[in-house]
């Protein structure tokens, strides 16, 4: 291993022949060429305990993202799935200890799906009362990129290799004419010509790319593999059921779209035989996998229907198109996509003699849609989930079948409500936009407390009476010579059901304010705050120097009301609780609040 785990072919660094210490080394710097004149970056010496931190950024507006370091060359995946438990204990320990904005996982390799997901889902892990960090990761090809744009990191790190090139480079050179491009289309031209007669079926195509070599195998006609067959054989050391066994299972028997990357590590006994073109080929350091899609199959571009089924009965309707088939040893993958691209379903679908049932996989993307429209579309992903069954027609053909009551994991069960509390919201938001009549795109993320206001909100647009947080409590403005009446006096001094005019109501949500309309404070018990001061300032002649506030008895918010001039409509108002799943209803247990009002 040379400096920076640098090799001579294309002179570029292998971050999977480093170690630990060259691989911190090297991401430090480029992170402290990153911020430099941005943001403070402080390298931390883990040697003493590092509490989860190996670089922390800090931003002028006291933003700190943490940056964890993992040199896991062969990834988190099969026989190093372990590893999974290291990086969580670090993100705890940040999150404990430090409570950072936002944490990131480096890495000297490009995440698998699973590996990314598992990274990105440790947000859910973090510990009640502490700040919730958004999670995200920086492999191989951000790593690349960040060299590219600081090339004087790069140069560095091959101070050693500079003779090494020069001499490649003079030899080069004079082996050359003058008519530079002609000669070079020509040398390799030749060369191609020479591996082009040592076999009548395949041959191989290279290409050069930012010091790369490429080498592609390729058939010189449709009946290469039928005249002149290549095997392809090896074994996977990969840990039963691990999400890369799984997605590599799914790749062979069903042709997954999904690009399946395995560390050399993971491969055994790897052998290719055949033409002798292709002799020689060693053991791969990484090995990718890739279906590629059947060309011109007739179902891309139909018509797909998607037909969610309750209690024996098509509850709804979406109608889609197919967009792609990918076939394998036990049945076929197909991909459609819903909503104008925005909802895409992976299908994996056995042929006739499998007992394998129908799987499904879904994505969706709500970024950009306005509420009403991502409620939509959740409404549809939330169907795939909870409807009794999901049936698939092509072209209006009975395609497949999908029972939706399997068992669900824990972290199935999360997911599902996830995306529960995120439809909800978009739904009380779509209300209150169409209330309003102000427009808006979906907040890419939303706090407790903008669900709270949004729902009260759409509750008190349905003729609702809801508690509010915003109804806390009221001032109240009393003169000094104002006539101390038993009314007054019982006002300052006892509790009483009043109806108190609040105002125009605004709504804060995710940002932005609603304004609902006039509305009315309510509350049974409601009492003064310094109304026996104040009562004693009166009789006295003095001045009140104690603010007047008018609480809600016992609870934390008053309960509120839009004014409506309609008899019968008030007349129907009842109170509402929120019905927001793990968020507390603010009110006690009181009789008067099943009564009407």
């Amino acid at each position: 291993m040379t400096m920076g785990g640098r090799e001579a072919d294309g002179d570029k660094i292998q971050w999977s022949r480093l170690n630990q210490p060259w691989f911190d080394r090297i991401v430090e710097t480029l992170l402290l060429r990153k911020f430099r004149g941005v943001a403070t970056v402080d390298i931390v010496d883990g040697r003493g305990g590092d509490e989860g931190i190996d670089v922390a950024v800090t931003y002028p507006d006291d933003t700190v993202v943490i940056y964890q370091l993992k040199y896991f060359p062969e990834g988190m995946s099969g026989n190093f799935s372990g590893r999974r438990r290291q990086v969580k204990d670090s993100f705890l320990q940040a999150a404990n200890h430090h409570e950072p904005h936002k944490w990131v996982l480096v890495a000297p390799r490009n995440y698998t799906n699973a590996e990314k997901s598992f990274v990105l889902e440790l947000a859910d892990a973090t510990p009640e009362g502490k700040r919730r960090p958004i999670v995200s990761c920086m492999g191989q090809a951000e790593l690349d990129q960040m060299l590219i744009d600081y090339p004087e990191v790069d140069r560095w790190l091959t101070l050693d290799h500079y003779r090494r090139g020069r001499q490649i480079f003079e030899q080069e050179r004079a082996a050359f004419l003058e008519t530079v491009a002609r000669d070079l289309a020509d040398r390799v031209g030749s060369l191609g010509d020479v591996v082009d007669a040592r076999d009548p079926d395949w041959t191989w195509d290279f290409a050069r790319d930012r010091g790369t070599m490429i080498q592609t195998l390729r058939a010189k006609h449709d009946n290469a593999a039928q005249r002149s067959p290549i095997s392809i054989r090896f074994t996977t050391a990969l840990e039963t059921d691990s999400p890369a066994e799984r997605e590599f299972r799914q790749s062979i028997e069903y042709g997954s779209p999904t690009r399946v990357e395995l560390p050399g590590t993971a491969v055994t006994d790897f052998d290719v035989s055949g033409s002798p073109i292709v002799q020689g080929i060693p053991e791969p350091d990484r090995l990718v996998i890739e279906s590629l899609p059947i060309e011109a199959a007739p179902a891309v571009g139909m018509l797909m229907e998607i037909r969610f089924i309750q209690d024996g009965e098509v509850a709804a309707t979406r109608e889609g198109s197919v967009t792609g088939i990918h076939h394998g040893t036990h049945g076929f993958t197909s991909m459609m996509s819903f909503c104008g691209n925005r909802l895409t379903l992976t299908v994996r679908t056995p042929y006739q003699q499998s007992p394998d049932p129908t799987s499904m996989d879904i994505g969706y993307d709500i970024s950009g849609l306005s509420p009403r429209a991502a409620a939509d579309l959740l409404q549809a992903v939330l169907g795939l989930h909870l409807s009794d069954e999901i049936q698939l027609y092509l072209d209006g053909h009975l395609m497949s079948r999908y029972n939706c009551s399997g068992d669900a994991t824990d972290s199935d069960r999360s997911d599902l409500e996830e995306k529960l509390t995120i439809y909800r919201f978009a739904d009380d938001l779509a209300k209150v936009i169409a209330h309003t009549g102000q427009g808006m795109t979906f907040p890419g993320s939303f706090s407790v407390n903008d669900q709270v206001n949004a729902r009260v909100a759409r509750l008190l647009i349905g003729n609702h009476i809801v508690a509010s947080p915003l109804a806390r409590g009221f001032k109240i403005g009393l003169s000094t010579d104002a006539a101390l009446t038993p009314q007054l006096r019982g006002i300052l001094t006892q509790r009483h059901r009043i109806h108190w005019p609040a105002g125009t109501y605004t709504a804060p949500i995710a940002g932005r304010e609603f304004e609902l309309g006039q509305a009315t404070a309510f509350h049974p018990e409601a009492w003064v705050q310094n109304g026996t001061l104040a009562l004693t300032a009166l009789e006295k002649g003095d001045a009140i120097s104690d603010e007047l506030i008018l609480r809600p008895g016992d609870d934390p918010y008053f309960f509120v009301y839009l004014q409506s001039d309609e008899t019968a409509k008030a007349a129907d108002r009842r109170i509402a609780n929120w019905g927001i799943d793990d968020i507390e209803e603010p009110w006690l247990d009181r009789p008067w609040l099943t009564q009407s009002q």
